[in-house]
């Protein structure tokens, strides 16, 4: 999940994200948050906010450049061995993917 904590579309997303991951994790899905804007205080604040309570990374040095990613916020869908499966989809399309894929609802 590639975000910024002064991007709107961003913070409607994340409270999004991180309800599915409540629900997903136990199934095996993890959630890795590299935030590639706006300041350090501002990422911190937004994580306790809204409870985002996966693996959340700060992009200092705007490395996100080298996944091509100009816009926020973008999520890609990596397989077990880090092969991108999915990529730039909606939260929303992310669980109708997991519901799908693993015949479950969440």
């Amino acid at each position: 999940f590639f975000w910024s904590p002064d991007c709107g579309h961003c913070l409607e997303d994340a409270p999004k994200l991180a309800s599915f991951y409540t629900k997903a994790k136990s199934k095996g899905i993890n959630v890795y948050a590299v935030a590639c804007g706006g300041t350090k205080e501002e990422w911190k604040d937004v994580i306790r906010k809204n409870n985002l309570n996966f693996i959340n990374v700060f992009d200092e040095n705007k490395e996100h450049k080298v996944y091509d990613v100009v816009t926020f916020p973008v999520i890609y869908v990596l397989d077990k061995d880090k092969k991108i499966i999915l990529k730039r989809i909606d939260v929303d399309q992310l669980k109708d993917y997991f519901e799908y894929e693993l015949n479950t609802t969440f």
